[in-house]
């Protein structure tokens, strides 16, 4: 099976931001916990501990597929990539200049917001 979803080369990501005058960087960590699970395959996590046997309902890390899951998700952000935004891995970089900075924050924020 092939990967659709490949993780960008962090070079190219750094050669791309590498001209602007500034930058704004967001932690998307807590966006993999925002990824639901569908029911089918939450009984695929199950877990026991000495508290109980539970189950995932959001994405986890360490899960294989968490990754590519959370690139395909970047995909809303096309139409930003890579005009003033990069995404590696679970960090976004807003670039651009100073006149239009916070004109490119609001527009990935606001689409932070809206999720899938």
């Amino acid at each position: 099976m092939t990967n659709a979803f490949p993780l960008p080369f962090i070079d190219g990501v750094l050669d791309a931001v590498a001209r602007h005058e500034i930058y704004s960087f967001l932690d998307g960590f807590s966006d993999y916990n925002q990824v639901r699970m569908h029911p089918n395959y939450q009984e695929k996590t199950t877990f026991v501990t000495e508290w109980g046997v539970f189950v995932a309902t959001a994405m986890m890390f360490g899960l294989k597929t968490t990754l590519v899951t959370f690139q395909r998700a970047i995909e809303d952000f096309a139409d930003h990539i890579p005009t003033f935004m990069q995404v590696f891995l679970d960090d976004f970089v807003v670039y651009s200049k100073r006149t239009d900075h916070f004109k490119h924050l609001q527009l990935c924020l606001e689409k932070c917001r809206q999720g899938r």
